[in-house]
């Protein structure tokens, strides 16, 4: 029980973030918002639904051989320690393509104070940890790459028919153009997701659910979906993407609906949809 409230208390601590310039009235800041809408139901009558919402500062510095160099912070002053040493981050970000740190060193010592700081939290890197709710720790700074993709909005050039893929999809699909007027394109393109990176994304949700529970993965996964010996459930999932670009050619707004239906054991089968939206806004509307 001491060691939850230890967890409890690094995870929430507010620590004040690194200076950066002035926010408000700088035309070089935008805010990028995140938010999600989760709705699940079940062929045995379970349902459930979540949201979330969050938000990441992005500064553009200037462009260097065909890479835009940017910088991301947190839109607040006071940021849990589990998060702290992540941002600021600045990185050359070439569109559709790579992101590459250039402030790695720096981010090496925020995290290493951190660790230094709570050493029972080094124990728990790559684990997950349970106080009020269940959060993975992660102790690598390649994780900031990620970080900074899950909010990435430089996509790169986009047209009628170009090929897009994201990560999970199995392959890429022509976008095609649902409106266009003076202000605003909109694309939108549906992708067939992969099987294994479903599954792995469900054990991984399952891992927090361990935490919480102090039950074996294994076994709840197999409880959950109602399996039997070697049963091995079926996923399948697909997603609509619709990408707003404003005028200026900056990507506005990004929406993703995902459904996903996992079938288990005695025709058990469960249904997620799960519609994710990435925003540009200016920055004093945080």
């Amino acid at each position: 029980m001491k060691y939850l409230y230890f967890l409890l208390l690094i995870a929430n601590a507010p620590v004040c973030a690194s200076k950066a310039p002035p926010l408000v009235g700088n035309p070089s800041l935008s805010l990028i918002v995140y938010e999600a809408k989760t709705e699940s139901n079940s062929s045995a009558g379970s349902s459930g639904s979540s949201s979330s919402r969050s938000a990441i500062v992005e500064r553009y510095i200037g462009k260097k051989a065909g890479f835009l160099e940017l910088e991301y912070s947190f839109p607040g002053a006071h940021i849990s320690e589990n998060d702290a040493w992540k941002l600021p981050a600045r990185v050359l970000n070439k569109p559709g393509s790579s992101i590459k740190l250039l402030n790695e060193s720096e981010i090496k010592v925020r995290l290493e104070s951190y660790l230094e700081k709570y050493p029972k939290i080094r124990k728990q890197c790559g684990g997950v940890v349970f106080t009020w709710t269940a959060f993975p720790i992660h102790c690598d700074i390649n994780h900031v790459i990620d970080v900074i993709e899950s909010y990435n909005l430089r996509l790169g050039a986009l047209s009628e028919g170009k090929l897009y893929k994201e990560p999970d999809a199995i392959m890429s699909a022509p976008l095609r153009a649902i409106s266009t007027n003076s202000s605003t394109l909109i694309y939108e393109v549906e992708l067939i997701l992969e099987p294994d990176i479903l599954i792995s994304t469900y054990k991984k949700d399952m891992e927090q659910v361990a935490a919480i529970t102090g039950g074996n993965v294994r076994s709840i996964i197999s409880s959950s979906l109602r399996l039997n010996g070697e049963d091995k459930p079926e996923f399948s999932g697909k997603r609509l993407v619709t990408i707003e670009v404003a005028s200026n050619g900056q990507v506005a707004k990004l929406k993703r609906e995902t459904i996903t239906v996992i079938k288990g054991g005695d025709s058990y089968q469960e249904t997620r949809k799960v519609i994710e939206t990435l925003e540009r806004r200016p920055f004093d509307t945080y």
